[in-house]
C-alpha cells in the first residue's frame, strides 16, 4: 500500500499549528497563563480606575494589549513567513516523495534517499482534519497530507501504530483531565477571592 505526492509550504505550516496546538499540561500552562494575565488586569484595573481614573490605569492594559497584537502578527505574518523561507531553503522539503505501508513499518523514499522506519519508533502520532503527523521525537516528524490517502490508507497506518503501543499526542489521558479540572477549580476560587477582596475595597 503506498502513498505518493509532493508536499507544499502551506503543509508544513499546517503541521506546525498543529504542532503547538496546546494539550494536556501544555494547554494547561498555556491557558493558565492567559487566564491569570486577565485576571491580573481586571483586578488591577478596576481598583485604580475607582480611585484615579481611566488614565492611570494604562500600565495594567499593556500587557494584554501586547499579547493580542502580537498573537496575531506571529501566527499569520512572522510565522508563515520564516516557514516558507525554510521551505524554500530546503530542497529536500518539496522533492516528490513515496510512503510504502507494510505490516513491519513506515518505508520512505525520495529523489535523495530512502528510509524504512518501524512502527515501534515512532514516538506519538497526532492527526487533524487536513495531516497526519508521525513523530520520531519531540520535534522530529513525517509529515502525511490526507490529501493523498484513501481512508483505507490512513486507517492501515493508524492500526500499525495502536498495534505497536504508539500514543497520540493529541489526546487528554484521565489524569490530565482531572488535573485540569482541579485548576480550573482551583482558578475559579482565585477569581471569586480577589473580586470579593476587590467589593471590599470599594466599600
Amino acid at each position: 500500500m503506498k502513498i505518493a505526492g509532493q508536499l507544499q509550504w502551506t503543509d508544513y505550516l499546517k503541521a506546525q499549528f498543529l504542532n503547538m496546538r496546546p494539550n494536556g499540561l501544555t494547554g494547561i500552562a498555556a491557558y493558565g497563563f492567559f487566564g491569570l494575565l486577565l485576571l491580573w488586569m481586571i483586578t488591577g484595573t478596576l481598583p485604580t480606575v475607582a480611585r484615579e481614573g481611566l488614565g492611570a490605569s494604562w500600565v495594567f492594559l499593556l500587557p494584554i494589549v501586547t499579547v493580542v497584537i502580537f498573537i496575531p502578527l506571529y501566527y499569520y505574518v512572522l510565522l508563515p513567513r520564516r516557514v516558507r523561507h525554510i521551505y524554500e531553503q530546503h530542497k529536500e522539503m518539496s522533492a516528490p516523495f513515496e510512503h510504502e505501508i507494510t505490516t513491519e513499518g513506515l518505508v520512505s523514499s525520495n529523489q535523495y534517499g530512502y528510509a524504512k522506519r518501524p512502527w515501534g519508533n515512532f514516538r506519538k502520532w497526532a492527526q487533524n482534519k487536513n495531516l497526519l503527523m508521525l513523530y520520531l521525537s519531540d520535534i522530529q516528524f513525517i509529515l502525511i497530507p490526507k490529501r493523498f490517502c484513501t481512508p483505507e490508507q490512513l486507517e492501515a497506518i493508524l492500526e500499525r501504530l495502536r498495534e505497536n503501543r504508539v500514543p497520540e499526542g493529541n489526546r487528554l489521558s484521565r489524569g490530565r483531565l482531572i488535573a485540569m479540572g482541579i485548576f480550573l477549580l482551583l482558578f475559579i476560587f482565585i477569581g471569586i477571592m480577589l473580586y470579593m477582596g476587590f467589593q471590599n475595597d470599594v466599600r
